[in-house]
């Protein structure tokens, strides 16, 4: 054995003696805890406290060679998070099985510890290292003894490991350091689901080529899709098999196509451009240089940079001109462009700046000045280009729509199944030759032939399809018969296998496969995906051309005869309205779903649907104020921001059991400070409707620190003065407004409504956005704030951030 495998080895038994050193410690904390739960009193921030604990229990004990830990620990886990997804009360009964469930952990941690001399696994032996040198991994896990252990293990296969213990402490790391892959952990204490958004963060500071695996304690599907559904790369299962980790860091470590940022020069001086690229190249950038603009408009097509370098002064068409052209094509609008140029006139650099310039640098200019700035550029790029990829229909670089909105579309096809033969249906598509050409040609033959997939897709004019994993292609067919759609599908496959994919001198067969899943019944859209992959499955062990059909089973809906709405069964999604490119805090819009009894959340339509014609949406926006209310007042630190935007229908306002409940609320406990705040949306055409309501709501919002939206707004005569008397602090454009916006006119009647809004400091949000390009009309408009295609567990924002 080598010297350094020997340290490494040691290292690793270090870390299980300190592993069952702090058993003790941990067993006092959980002891602790539940004996405060138990005798004084059900408190959301204990349980929070305990299972934190239990968690990192669930996913260390395994790894650490107690797999009795792990399971017993899970267990507790999941009737932790239990209680915290019920919170308005733990029954006697609960309680009772909760304190068996800690008995048993107690009993389990006192076992390994009296065990301590035979327990734990035995170090891994490993002798081959990383072919190539070190790759950097960088990993995100809150728990130092497994973060320790698990760094050991992969820098003793040859990676270099850097560990943080939260994203935030990662993130100036990764704005200087390119890693090859990140591990992530997504539960982090006081948390009670996966921060799955830390993802698309991640990506905005490495770029959108880094893999991203996720380990996490949460072996439920819908964890693994709301992780597919956010970019992961690989879900790792805690706790965790070393083995399997160390094929899956080997996988994607080595998936990459390069480590770089690319970056095309663009200057008619051949001697500058060329002494560019080289001072680019030796700062680690792929860089490529051309001469003239024509030139450049392919050549941005064929090499695909995150970042240009432009020239302003060039013959045929100067560089402010090719800004503009980008500006105006979809494929480009988001690409970063750095002017390197001599002219120092103001009104030159105004010219470049309106022409969407993201920096104008003078020459001379020196080495470190230009890598610095070219390289920050493309970092803030990637990550603006992931954060419109989160509020548009469309995905970048030709993918189909963007994942978010296409899992929209489904769950409104969903929403509108009514039993009968004619449905719409969801279809997977996958390659049956993938794995052969990951094989044979690497990282590099894997984009070339998503490449040429995605060109004969385009070529269909298919309306609604998406690329929601490597191999899986996802289509939303418009309502037809199941023979009908068959026959679709059979014209999709012939059409995408017409001819091999090609891979330099190497041909493949562009084969496939696919499941067809009519959707005849309202279904939890994470049941209805698993059910079309387990099809696709059983079409790839069929071969080329197979196609399986099969019909959504029967999902849990609204009980019609329950003769109340069932809240116990109710839960608080949030769907961020978020800022493109500035460092503000989103505010999260709070929906309620209603959930089988997997726990899997049924779609929103036909629950609310259902709602409306009981005459029981007024209980539903009591249950959503009373869950946003008891967030923000109780279960905040008065030092974190929190913003919570939720609906109030007319019915509502109409229903004095909910005004009663609204207004008592607030004036007996207002919002704790002005980090916490309460938004209540109202719809243009209600506060016409129900005004006299409303000015008793907004004097109880005012006084209690709450603020007022008004949505649908631009959709009467009446905007602009009702935005006078109202005053409120948002307005959310209505979706006509939006779509004229988008465009490069600025009608005069559009053009008073945005201003009307900016004159009273209103904050204007934009919704529905389509495309990167209806995104840049409404910016250019003054339009900064959008709400997505997504939802997610809403975190507080310490006050280290900046807040609205």
């Amino acid at each position: 054995m080598s010297e350094r495998q020997a340290r490494l080895e040691e290292r690793i038994r270090s870390v299980q003696r300190n592993f069952i050193a702090a058993l003790p410690n941990l067993m006092a904390d959980i002891s602790d805890r539940w004996n405060t739960l138990r005798h004084t009193g059900w408190e959301r921030a204990i349980v929070l406290e305990l299972q934190s604990i239990v968690h990192r229990l669930a996913g260390s004990g395994g790894t650490f060679g107690f797999p009795d830990i792990s399971r017993t620990a899970a267990t507790l886990d999941v009737a932790l998070g239990q209680t915290l997804a019920d919170a308005e009360y733990v029954a006697p009964e609960t309680k009772l099985s909760l304190d068996t469930q800690v008995d048993d952990l107690l009993s389990v941690l006192k076992a390994a510890l009296v065990s301590q001399d035979d327990a734990g696994s035995e170090p891994p032996l490993l002798t081959s290292m990383v072919v190539g040198g070190q790759k950097l991994v960088v990993m995100i896990e809150d728990d130092d003894l497994l973060r320790e252990r698990l760094s050991a293990l992969l820098e003793s296969a040859g990676y270099r490991v850097v560990g943080f213990a939260a994203p935030a402490l990662a993130t100036g790391f990764l704005q200087e350091e390119q890693p090859a892959l990140v591990l992530l952990d997504l539960m982090f204490p006081g948390q009670r689901w996966p921060a799955f958004e830390v993802i698309n963060d991640i990506r905005g500071e490495t770029g959108e080529r880094t893999p991203v695996a996720v380990m996490s304690g949460h072996v439920d599907f819908r964890s693994r899709l709301d992780a597919t559904r956010a970019g992961a790369d690989a879900y790792i299962v805690k706790p965790i098999n070393e083995t399997q980790l160390l094929e899956v860091v080997a996988q994607l470590a080595n998936r990459r196509l390069d480590d770089s940022w690319r970056c095309l020069v663009i200057d008619d001086d051949t001697l500058l451009s060329d002494h560019i690229v080289a001072w680019l190249t030796d700062a680690g950038m792929i860089a490529q240089s051309v001469t003239s603009a024509r030139d450049s408009w392919l050549k941005v097509r064929e090499f695909k940079p995150d970042v240009l370098v432009l020239d302003i002064n060039m013959p045929e068409c100067n560089g402010i001109e090719l800004a503009t052209m980008l500006r105006q094509d979809a494929n480009t609008s988001q690409l970063p462009i750095v002017f390197l140029t001599s002219d120092t006139g103001e009104r030159t650099r105004r010219h470049a700046m309106a022409a969407g310039a993201d920096d104008y640098l003078l020459k001379p200019i020196s080495r470190s000045a230009l890598v610095q700035a070219v390289v920050a550029r493309a970092r803030l790029g990637k990550r603006m280009q992931g954060q419109v990829a989160r509020v548009t229909q469309q995905a970048p670089q030709g993918y189909g729509l963007s994942r978010h909105y296409f899992f929209t579309e489904l769950e409104r096809a969903l929403d509108e199944a009514d039993g009968g033969s004619v449905q719409a249906a969801l279809v997977l598509i996958a390659l049956t030759e993938m794995s052969k050409v990951s094989e044979q040609h690497g990282a590099l033959g894997l984009a070339a032939l998503q490449e040429q997939l995605f060109t004969r897709l385009t070529k269909l004019n298919v309306d609604t399809w998406s690329m929601i994993g490597e191999n899986t292609i996802a289509f939303l067919l418009p309502r037809d018969t199941i023979v009908a759609h068959k026959n679709y599908i059979s014209h999709i496959l012939e059409k995408l296998s017409v001819q091999p994919f090609e891979f330099g001198q190497h041909t493949m067969p562009a084969t496939a496969a696919a499941a067809n899943l009519q959707l005849r019944q309202p279904q939890a859209i994470s049941s209805v995906l698993l059910q079309a992959e387990q099809m696709l499955g059983l079409a790839l062990d069929g071969g080329a051309g197979t196609i399986i059909d099969g019909f959504v089973g029967t999902s849990n809906s609204v009980d019609a005869n329950s003769g109340r709405l069932a809240v116990s069964r109710l839960r608080a999604v949030y769907q961020p309205i978020i800022t493109i490119g500035d460092n503000e805090n989103p505010i999260n819009m709070v929906l309620a779903r209603l959930s089988d009894t997997d726990g899997n959340l049924l779609p929103a339509g036909r629950f609310l649907s259902a709602l409306e014609k009981r005459g029981w949406l007024p209980d539903l926006d009591t249950w959503v104020f009373q869950h946003a209310h008891k967030l923000l007042t109780q279960e905040t630190a008065i030092e974190d921001s929190l913003n919570l935007v939720i609906h109030v229908s007319p019915q509502s306002l109409s229903n004095a059991i909910y005004m009663t409940t609204v207004l008592t609320l607030l004036h007996d406990h207002p919002m704790p400070s002005d980090k916490q705040r309460l938004i209540m949306a109202i719809a243009e055409s209600t506060l016409i409707t129900h005004r006299n309501m409303v000015n008793q709501l907004q004097q109880a919002m005012t006084t209690a620190g709450a603020s007022m939206m008004i949505t649908q707004y631009g959709a009467s005569g009446h905007s602009v003065s009702l935005l006078q008397q109202i005053k409120p602090a948002f307005v959310r454009l209505d979706e006509n407004l939006s779509r004229r916006l988008e465009q490069s006119d600025y009608l005069a009647a559009d053009r008073v409504l945005i201003e009307a809004a900016e004159a009273e400091n209103a904050i204007i949000v934009a919704s529905g956005i389509e495309t990167a390009s209806s995104l840049s009309g409404l910016w250019s408009k003054g339009i900064r704030w959008f709400q997505g295609y997504f939802v997610h567990e809403p975190a507080p924002t310490p006050t280290t951030i900046s807040t609205l």
